[in-house]
């Protein structure tokens, strides 16, 4: 073996076979931080005010606001202990965040009040409630960043550099920590989640705090233990029992079994447990010891059991975690490749993507909660799993990044044209079947910031083209970049036309225009357990509907009755007591498959 087949077999002993492009040295180019500035503002900002609640969790959330910002102002401080919608508990949803947006907005109108002696409008709530979440999605960001920077300081976590080519403990960290937060933000099952007003936000901000406290804990494990305890009750009472037991789980093995955690064990854990503990009954003195009953049932319905669905789950990720997964794909091969897996910072990354993956993959979580894990071990495993990136792995991700947002981009401009001048027509036609009614006058502002954002998307190809020396952080820059342009672009050019598609503004139309009309002194009934109404209801109205079980019922106490589906709105139709007044379907429901209908008392 001649001099250069040995450098070579050195030098690829921290990567692959041979030396792939993310190398060491690669490492030394900072992230240029007006680039994650505006990969930042152009996720995370765009999409957060001037705009309805849509369908879906968004909805719901919004409603549970509402709902607690009222009860709030009527002096009820424990109706919303636990999240619901008229009294009927919404699964899958966890009390913090609610509580928490709820207690900052009806204080920020009282401060409005004060200023303009008027009541903050409504519309303003579920815009608050966005921006609110996204401050938390920020600050996890830092801590992921800063959980991360301390995993890439050990001198374990850094890989050889036998020729002193690489950058210095700092850089070299800084950078890994850049990294994972923009694998992170470009994930393109994420973007949307960033926007719905929900638990999601505090959910990442909760578990970032306990990523940091554990990779801290070896050389502050008092600090930690307090750290970590405060982000493992938040997500216990924030956002999911089984994410928070995933934390615990991890905790307890990598306690046991990963060095250097383990010269800090009992210190650690007998804290974590004592404050679990005192937390625990804190709480439960404070809040819940007069209603253990809604307690109990709320707890049962986070612990039951979902359809075992493990391929659609992984299927989804597929493209829910892209390109996060074909890198962390690469790092698992060359460490069986290298039969090298006694870094410990890999091997507690591994725990804890293991131990998070196995819940939703046995029906342990929510549909919704399935998306949201494991991004934090994927986030920082692939940035590590940069460093061992081939070239033409890289050079893969960089031109499916550039076809399908280039692709995404053009097929936004060219709707946006059709719209504004009917030109092709089948184009213009399919536009007004998904949004009828959007409005074609031209808007400069928008025009001007689609054409700004088109023009930062086209400098960053040609960047990418002209940079050739490897870098770590090149192959996440068009994904990252590709993303946040078609957000920015989509939300920029199509505002109106997705709220018209995806909100229920023309419903609220239809309840306020109902003749006769249905004002605050009226009575009107919904049934019970359709939480969609209610939301819309609660969301879009200053109304208080009365829900009921039982028909029955209804015709001694309402005047007015609202039904969603066909279902409802038969079993009322076949009850003499009622008549209809009139019917609508959402503009977009061109198959007119939910009807909304109002039924006014015989």
């Amino acid at each position: 073996m001649d001099k250069k087949d040995k450098l070579n077999r050195l030098v690829s002993l921290a990567g692959e076979g041979r030396q792939p492009s993310g190398l060491v040295a690669s490492s030394a180019e900072r992230v240029p931080k007006i680039f994650l500035l505006f990969i930042i503002i152009s996720i995370l900002g765009f999409g957060l005010i001037n705009r309805d609640p849509w369908r879906g969790p968004d909805l719901f959330g919004s409603a549970i606001i509402n709902l607690c910002i009222d009860a709030f102002s009527k002096h009820n401080h424990t109706a919303c202990i636990v999240p619901n919608i008229n009294g009927v508990i919404v699964n899958g949803e966890f009390p913090l965040f609610f509580l928490i947006a709820s207690s900052v907005i009806y204080w920020l109108d009282c401060f409005y009040q004060l200023l303009f002696q008027n009541n903050m409008p409504a519309a303003y709530f579920d815009d608050l409630s966005r921006i609110l979440q996204n401050l938390f999605v920020v600050s996890g960001l830092f801590f992921l960043f800063s959980g991360t920077k301390k995993l890439a300081l050990r001198r374990e976590s850094k890989p050889m550099d036998p020729l002193g080519i690489g950058p210095d403990a700092q850089i070299f960290s800084s950078n890994l920590a850049a990294c994972s937060v923009l694998l992170a933000l470009s994930c393109l099952g994420m973007v949307s989640r960033w926007h719905e007003v929900g638990s999601d936000g505090l959910s990442f901000f909760l578990q970032t705090v306990c990523f940091f406290a554990l990779c801290q804990s070896p050389e502050k494990p008092n600090e930690s233990a307090v750290v970590f305890s405060l982000g493992l009750f938040g997500l216990m009472a924030g956002t999911s029992l089984h994410i928070s037991m995933s934390y615990f789980i991890t905790c307890i093995f990598i306690f046991f079994h990963i060095y250097p955690w383990t010269l800090v064990r009992k210190t650690f854990l007998l804290q974590v447990i004592g404050y679990l503990i005192l937390l625990s009954l804190t709480t439960y003195l404070l809040a819940f010891s007069k209603h253990e009953q809604i307690l109990i049932e709320w707890i049962s319905g986070q612990l039951q059991i979902f359809e075992f669905r493990p391929l659609f789950i992984l299927k989804t990720w597929l493209w829910t975690w892209w390109p996060v997964w074909p890198i962390c794909l690469m790092i698992f091969i060359n460490v069986l490749k290298f039969k090298n897996f006694n870094q410990p910072h890999l091997k507690f990354l591994l725990t804890l993507f293991i131990v998070q993956s196995l819940f939703p993959l046995f029906g342990l979580l929510f549909e919704r909660g399935t998306i949201f894990v494991p991004l934090i071990p994927l986030a920082v495993i692939g940035a590590f799993g940069l460093l061992f990136l081939p070239k033409t792995l890289a050079n893969l991700i960089d031109w499916f990044a550039l076809t399908i947002f280039t692709f995404l981009i053009t097929i936004i401009w060219l709707y946006w044209i059709g719209l504004h001048t009917g030109i092709p027509a089948n184009i213009y036609q399919n536009i007004l079947k998904a949004a009828p009614g959007v409005v074609t006058d031209l808007n400069t502002n928008q025009f001007l910031v689609g054409v700004i954002v088109t023009c930062c998307w086209v400098y960053l190809i040609l960047w990418r083209l002209k940079f050739v020396e490897p870098n770590i952080w090149r192959p996440v820059v068009l994904s990252a970049g590709g993303l946040a342009a078609s957000w920015a672009l989509l939300i920029s050019l199509w505002g109106s036309a997705l709220n018209i598609n995806r909100g229920y503004h023309d419903i609220k139309l239809f309840i306020g225009n109902s003749k006769p009309s249905i004002g605050i002194s009226s009575t009107l009934c919904i049934f019970k357990n359709d939480l969609k109404l209610s939301a819309i209801i609660a969301s879009y109205t200053n109304l208080t509907p009365l829900g009921i079980s039982e028909l029955s019922y209804a015709s001694r106490t309402c005047q007015y009755f609202l039904t969603r589906g066909k279902q409802h709105q038969n079993a009322v139709s076949d009850d003499k007591n009622w008549k209809a007044i009139d019917t609508i379907f959402r503009k977009p429901d061109t198959r007119r498959r939910e009807p909304y209908t109002i039924f006014m008392k015989n």
